[in-house]
């Protein structure tokens, strides 16, 4: 129990503290549907789940100290008397870990699952849910775990939701992967901060993570682990021996100058008793020893005796003599005295050979510790960097079947690896924008759905880099019928995406313009004398397998800011008839010595073999403008009759400014113009100006009769 306890622990170490723990809902092989009710029948188990209890207690978190806390579903089927299954229909579900699976089954069934860090943990095992809400305010909505040996099989650890959302505020969807399993959606929906991430955890980083969604709705972008990231913690590793190291120089400095400090301390301290001595061994030499004074110096002590010689059964007092007192002997006392003074000086002679000895074996022993402290830290770092060079063997893989959207959007309170998740989200820790707006995954199937780049947070466009990790896999990208992508751009910048493999099936490109960039900062006007394979702004790269039809823009073309010129995404690359693409124009992690990559521009389409900007498609003027014009002079005269009536009700003295007689004609006489104008042909020139005229001569018999007589004239 203790082992399966600390393994556990780990499932959720990468953003919880490491000590953590977790009970199981089993007494005497029954399970309990509920962990409020749970009654170990041993110790180690009451104690495991009082452990709990106080952590979540001490967890700033909405359950602490709440009934809730305690209802959570665990069920553990490793032992073979314990049921493999538990059903849940209807009832609200809440906890630190709310449904935990292990080598079991939960079903569940219209409930509402509450997560204070944990939605579903499953070990082995599967959760399937239909008709139900799964909601964690921070942390991560699901986790896997895995005793078994790093051997991938799909129904290993599996959860499906059916009719089912899961909403995670700030954290991430789906946390790992640290073990192989499956995530099955169907008409269902994923709403996190992050989609899914995956954190440096200490050994090898294994496991495939395999998202299916049918009919359903994914949101929020993805993180997994590269080889960069394991450079990364190289170099922090370097950082803290150095640091450590300074810090153990620091403390050992301070210990063997405390230890010096505490020496000269006992050295003066002997300095001064030997001192002292001296000076009564001089005292005692000026003593006449037959007079009074130096008996009252025996018995106060100054002058220590100890040979029972020095007495005899005697005293001197007033010429009698008592046996309750000693005789005292002169000589004695002169005997003594030069032995008593001689021994005391001896003894401070070796005490300071003490000191000084000890002394040198402290300041031996302070080096020694910190000697050790410094290999302890070494240890450390040497066993850090074996975890840093373990095998990276981590692949997300995400099937966008039947109708499904992926809506790829900036994190909000994404954090970096100091991050616990525990409490309120630390705005230090949180990253940067840059990183919040890029997103990442090994392999991408897309039949009949969408991937869609939500609208720019804050001016950053995002980036969705396929392939990364460890695929394992030539054809990272995968587009079946109808797979579409919607990308923004404002001219200046982009939405990217960044296929680092082949790429088969075509995909069809929808562009969105953001906001009105000015023309001289609009890559898309652009144009002078740059080579083709320049112009425009660049929206997809693959480095690998691709065809001119691997993207391909809706319709065929489009128009940017009502311009009349037809823009369209042209592909350059090794097989293109467009030729090769610029090596300068690449996104990242390309070559800079090939230009063996594909490049799919948003560009201006040129006429061929000339440098003149192909017009938008358009019905002959000669056919449009006939009616065009009837329509114009129809619609003045419906206009007109609402003005008249608009006229009618308005103040005298409006009426009487004949300034409104003059600015009426003026700004209808320019409306016309310009609505004439816009559809003339010059081939068809004579033929519009015979209509503008019989047009005008319309106008002017209708509109002068009635505005003259309006205004007085």
């Amino acid at each position: 129990m203790r082992k399966k306890s600390l393994l556990l622990c780990t499932v959720s170490g990468f953003f919880l503290c490491s000590y953590y723990s977790t009970s199981y809902a089993q007494n005497g092989g029954k399970q309990i549907r509920s962990a409020s009710t749970v009654i170990a029948d041993s110790s180690s188990h009451g104690q495991q789940l009082s452990r709990t209890q106080q952590v979540q207690r001490s967890v700033d978190n909405p359950y602490k100290q709440t009934i809730n806390a305690r209802n959570a579903i665990r069920v553990d089927g490793s032992s073979l008397s314990s049921p493999k299954t538990e059903t849940i229909i209807g009832k609200d579900v809440s906890g630190f870990y709310a449904l935990d699976a292990t080598n079991a089954t939960i079903n569940g069934e219209n409930i509402r699952v509450t997560g204070g860090q944990v939605g579903l943990l499953v070990s082995d095992g599967k959760i399937n849910l239909k008709d139900s809400l799964v909601t964690v305010e921070r942390g991560a909505g699901i986790t896997f775990f895995s005793y078994k040996p790093r051997t991938y099989t799909e129904d290993n650890n599996v959860v499906k939701f059916f009719n089912t959302k899961l909403f995670v505020k700030s954290g991430m969807g789906i946390l790992g992967p640290s073990a192989n399993g499956t995530v099955f959606l169907k008409n269902s929906e994923i709403d996190a901060d992050v989609l899914v991430k995956n954190r440096m955890r200490r050994g090898d980083n294994i496991g495939t993570l395999t998202l299916i969604a049918d009919h359903s709705i994914l949101k929020g972008g993805t993180r997994i682990l590269k080889q960069n990231d394991i450079e990364i913690l190289k170099r922090k590793n370097i950082e803290a021996l150095k640091r450590n190291d300074i810090e153990i120089s620091k403390r050992n400095d301070i210990e063997i100058s405390k230890q010096k400090d505490l020496e000269i301390s006992k050295q003066k301290d002997l300095d001064k008793a030997e001192a002292r001595l001296i000076r009564e061994r001089d005292m005692i030499a000026q003593i006449n020893p037959d007079s009074a004074n130096a008996y009252d110096a025996l018995l106060r002590g100054q002058i220590n005796l100890r040979n029972h010689h020095a007495f005899n059964f005697k005293k001197l007092n007033n010429g009698r003599h008592n046996n309750n007192y000693r005789e005292y002997n002169p000589k004695v006392i002169h005997a003594f005295k030069a032995i008593e003074v001689g021994k005391a000086i001896k003894a401070i002679e070796e005490e300071k050979v003490r000191i000084a000895i000890a002394k040198a074996e402290a300041i031996k022993e302070a080096k020694k510790r910190a000697e050790k402290a410094r290999e302890a830290a070494q240890a450390r770092y040497r066993s850090d960097q074996r975890d840093a060079e373990g095998i990276l063997k981590q692949k997300t893989v995400l099937h966008l079947n039947n109708g499904s959207k992926w809506i790829l959007r900036v994190s909000k309170t994404e954090t970096d690896d100091r991050d616990k998740m525990l409490g309120p989200v630390p705005k230090a820790f949180i990253l940067s924008i840059a990183q919040r707006a890029h997103s990442d995954i090994s392999v991408l199937h897309v039949d009949n759905s969408s991937i869609i780049f939500e609208s720019p947070t804050e001016g950053h466009y995002q980036t969705l880099y396929v392939g990364a990790g460890n695929p394992e896999t030539q054809k990272v990208y995968n587009a079946g019928s109808n797979a579409k992508l919607y990308l923004n751009t404002n001219g200046r910048k982009a939405d990217c995406l960044f296929v680092n493999g082949d790429v088969s099936g075509s995909t069809t490109v929808h562009v969105n313009i953001q906001g009105n960039i000015p023309n001289i900062a609009n890559l898309l006007f652009l144009t002078g004398s740059l080579p083709s394979n320049k112009r425009g702004i660049s929206l997809i790269q693959v480095v690998g397998q691709a065809t001119e039809n691997s993207f391909k823009l809706a319709k065929g073309y489009m128009t940017v800011s009502g311009s009349p010129y037809k823009y369209t995404l042209n592909a350059y690359g090794p097989t293109s008839r467009n030729g090769l693409a610029d090596i300068n124009q690449r996104f990242f992690n390309v070559n800079s010595y090939n230009n063996a990559f594909w490049d799919f521009r948003l560009q201006n389409q040129y006429l061929p073999n000339s440098n003149v900007k192909a017009l938008l498609p358009q019905m002959a003027n000669y056919l449009v403008m006939p009616n065009a014009l009837f329509a114009a002079g129809f619609t003045d005269i419906e206009n007109q009759n609402a003005l008249l009536t608009n006229i009618r009700p308005m103040p005298w003295e409006m009426k009487n400014d004949k300034k409104l007689f003059f600015l009426y004609l003026l700004m209808e006489t320019k409306r016309l113009y310009h609505l004439t104008v816009l559809r003339l042909n010059t081939v068809m020139m004579l033929i519009s100006a015979m209509l503008l005229y019989k047009q005008v001569l319309h106008w002017l018999h209708w509109k002068g009769k009635t505005l003259l007589h309006i205004s007085g004239f």
